[in-house]
């Protein structure tokens, strides 16, 4: 029976690497805390990390626990659920798997994507105007393209046509000129911030 030199661990209770036990190993895994706290959007589900949110949860987890991780891995897999962590080590002609517990505790808080679409945010409104037929067409176009880049905070239907409210009108001009709509531009002031004027932009497409 081996007993590991550092921590008194058995190879009945441990995989062994030599002499050492796999957790005292010189390139063995360590953890700089018992817990990680997930903050997730309850909307959308990006996660944020580095004061950034992110869309890929696995990505995002494996990027929270390599912060708090001492020590070399190839991969590493996470299960929410349990708190198992289990890393994947080469080492020589071996590979082998360690495993750690840790508390994983699960914070909702809404990211500034929904935060905004929920407040009524918007920096510009498409207004399509024109035969019933045509507006639909377009609408239905110019809706499932902005969904691909940000959101919408509001349809409204009103005489002649319907206006869309969209959470960033960096995009719009692009992407009207792929989709080949002529439009007039108009703007509007609507604050300040920074010292600087800030305005929202009204798209006008006639169908």
């Amino acid at each position: 029976m081996k007993v590991c030199p550092k921590c008194g661990a058995t190879d009945k209770e441990k995989e062994f690497i030599g002499s050492f036990c796999v957790d005292c190993y010189p390139h063995g895994i360590r953890l700089r805390r018992n817990k990680i706290t997930i903050v997730r959007c309850p909307h959308c589900g990006r996660v944020k990390v580095d004061d950034k949110w992110v869309k890929e949860l696995d990505r995002a987890i494996k990027r929270l626990v390599k912060k708090i991780t001492i020590g070399d891995y190839e991969e590493v897999d996470v299960d929410v659920d349990s708190g198992k962590i289990t890393y994947t080590l080469d080492i020589g002609d071996r590979t082998i798997k360690i495993t750690k517990q840790i508390k994983i505790e699960v914070k909702n808080q809404s990211c500034d994507v929904c935060s905004r679409r929920f407040s009524g945010y918007y920096e510009a409104i498409i207004q399509i105007r024109g035969e019933d037929k045509e507006i639909k067409l377009a609408k239905d176009r110019i809706i499932t393209e902005l969904e691909k880049q940000t959101f919408i905070s509001k349809i409204e239907e009103v005489r002649g046509g319907v206006d869309i409210y969209i959470g960033k009108k960096s995009i719009v001009d692009k992407l009207l000129n792929r989709l080949g709509y002529k439009y007039k531009k108009t703007y509007k002031l609507y604050g300040r911030k920074e010292g600087r004027e800030v305005y929202r932009t009204t798209y006008l497409i006639r169908v």
